[in-house]
């Protein structure tokens, strides 16, 4: 049904620029603001995490994977016994929301991940896994901080565009988790060992695809979506990405230099 609405959602608008020239003009303002206002908003979030440290809602996936298990299951329920399911009374509809459905607002972050019986199980134990990892490593004010703020681009894009899920949310979750724990390695499918890192490189490189290729209206949910993973890692992801093209422009030069050497 998600799928359905976010296919909907996409033929709102048409692009009018070729994909080919949506490449630089992302690099050029992710380069832009990254320059012009990284450096002021990361001041920012120290001073709020400084100034309200010891606050935030501890154990906020926990929290929130039991409410994506019981939806779950009570929709499973529900469509077995050939009732409507629940699921499409937590989609984020702004239509909806505006006649009085308020709820909706804020019920879509607990809507489980389409899949399999079998692999739901696997689904909610990773994303509990990841999150609870983050909550230890940067705290609970900052991962609350990181998630909420998530959340409310994902509304206001949701608010522009008419609908939204929590879709690249919850990838932003991924996210985070493969730049702050790489090498952590997971079995995909219960029996396929892959570290993180490469499951964040895959999932990037489609999303990066589906940005490159899809109407505006998709484009602009991805990006909304993730803002919270570019103002938290933005800095971290440009220095890296700076200090590799420098090390590989560094070792072509060297080549080319031994290269031209007389060696004889």
């Amino acid at each position: 049904m998600v799928r359905d609405q976010e296919a909907g959602s996409s033929s709102l608008l048409t692009p009018t620029i070729s994909p080919m020239t949506v490449i630089p003009i992302m690099v050029m303002g992710c380069f832009l603001f990254e320059r012009l206002f990284m450096g002021t908003i990361n001041k920012k979030i120290k001073r709020f995490l400084y100034k309200y440290s010891g606050s935030g809602i501890p154990q906020l996936i926990k929290s929130i994977v039991i409410a994506m298990a019981i939806l779950y299951v009570l929709d499973y329920i529900f469509m077995l016994t050939g009732k409507e399911g629940l699921i499409g009374q937590f989609i984020f509809d702004r239509d909806a929301i505006f006649s009085g459905q308020i709820w909706r607002i804020i019920s879509f972050i607990i809507i489980p991940p389409f899949s399999h019986p079998i692999f739901i199980f696997f689904a909610l134990y990773l994303f509990w896994l990841m999150g609870t990892f983050l909550e230890q490593y940067w705290g609970v004010l900052k991962f609350n901080l990181f998630y909420f703020s998530g959340v409310l681009f994902t509304i206001i894009g949701g608010l522009i565009l008419g609908s939204t899920t929590n879709t690249y949310l919850n990838l932003s979750i991924l996210f985070a988790f493969a730049i702050l724990n790489p090498d952590f390695e997971i079995r995909l499918f219960f029996f396929i060992p892959v570290k993180m890192k490469y499951i964040g490189i895959a999932n990037a490189a489609i999303y990066m695809l589906m940005f490159i290729f899809s109407n505006w209206p998709i484009r602009a949910a991805i990006l909304i979506s993730l803002l919270n993973v570019f103002i938290f890692f933005g800095k971290t992801m440009f220095d890296g990405t700076s200090s590799f093209i420098k090390r590989k422009l560094h070792r072509m030069r060297w080549k080319r230099k031994m290269k031209d050497l007389p060696w004889k």
